[in-house]
């Protein structure tokens, strides 16, 4: 499984402002609930955050991975979150984040899951890809970069 197979256009936002991880991790999932009706805002919110407490989903570089998986989808998704300022996000070198690359998976899914996130951190582990995600005027742009990425 890779990103651009999971991505969904309507989960590319950016220009976003949030305070704090736990502010935006509540209003992605309130954005994903509109979407996908069988999610229920809370509780998607509260698997993020139980993960997170499970130990920070960012990566390093600004980026972070916040990831689960649910009863309530039969197909990967993903979304990618642009934040006007960093915030802080628990990591463990105190920088702040300001891509959310979401991850949401089918419960019987771990490998799919893995693999999933395998393919981000390589992506977004290369500086010229992340520029080009924080770059990008508009979603469509970014949506568009990453479905026509062919990893060089």
């Amino acid at each position: 499984m890779r990103l651009l197979d999971a991505l969904n256009k309507n989960l590319v936002q950016i220009d976003l402002q949030f305070e704090s991880k736990k502010r935006a991790l509540e209003k992605i999932s309130a954005h994903v609930a509109e979407f996908y009706p069988g999610f229920n805002q809370a509780e998607l919110f509260s698997a993020l955050m139980a993960r997170e407490r499970l130990g920070s989903t960012a990566l390093g570089h600004g980026i972070a991975v916040p990831h689960c998986r649910s009863q309530s989808i039969d197909q990967c998704i993903a979304g990618i979150f642009r934040l006007n300022n960093g915030i802080d996000y628990d990591g463990s070198n105190s920088e702040t984040v300001d891509i959310i690359v979401l991850i949401l998976v089918p419960e019987n899914e771990a490998k799919t899951h893995l693999t999933l996130l395998a393919d981000i951190a390589e992506h977004f582990s290369k500086s010229d890809f992340c520029s080009r995600i924080r770059q990008a005027p508009t979603e469509n742009d970014i949506f568009d970069f990453i479905t026509n990425y062919d990893g060089r």
